[in-house]
């Protein structure tokens, strides 16, 4: 009877180790030899907050204004690629544009004064009129320094290339102060 107790106790210890091996391997069981990770200074500096913008475009003549929240990041790059999310969103959603556009990147010059702002696709369709392009653009200028981005210039490119368009010039940088001296535009 000895030996068949011994017996069992050996199957069991060799099924219950083999069933932890074969559930550690199929990670179903995570066992961690690491002490927890305590919080650094480090952590709570990138800490993302909520915040309220309001976002402009020009729709039928006029500026229409609407207030979302978004996630606010740290970096001013953060917070322009976020901000110009949310614009191309609202211009879909709102018909000023045609297609879904997303924000590539954002990225700042050295000495932070230039804004590099990649785009999936272009803004404009060719058949629209300066003035529309020209508007679509201020609404997008008008969003960003309303909300508080202290750039003072932003390179407008599509898949990382300059912009191209027949009639307005991307070559160059758009400065963010705007460009339409319309009294209801300060």
């Amino acid at each position: 009877m000895n030996r068949n107790l011994l017996l069992g106790l050996v199957a069991a210890v060799s099924i219950f180790s083999g069933l932890f091996f074969f559930c550690t391997y199929q990670e179903w069981l995570i066992i961690s030899w690491h002490p927890p990770l305590q919080p650094t200074d480090t952590a709570n500096s990138c800490l993302i907050e909520k915040k309220k913008v309001q976002l402009t475009l020009w729709k039928q003549g006029q500026w229409y204004q609407e207030t979302v929240t978004l996630l606010w990041g740290t970096t001013e790059e953060e917070q322009v690629k976020s901000l110009t999310a949310q614009w191309l969103t609202l211009a879909y959603e709102e018909q000023c544009i045609k297609k879904r556009i997303s924000v590539e990147s954002a990225l700042s010059s050295i000495t932070a004064q230039d804004l590099y702002l990649s785009l999936s696709d272009t803004l404009f369709e060719k058949k629209w009129p300066t003035d529309k392009k020209m508007h679509l653009i201020e609404g997008l200028l008008k969003t960003l320094r309303d909300n508080g981005i202290t750039t003072a210039h932003i390179f407008f490119l599509v898949h990382h290339q300059p912009l191209v368009d027949t009639h307005l010039d991307f070559s160059r940088a758009w400065p963010i102060k705007g460009f339409l001296n319309q009294p209801d535009l300060s």
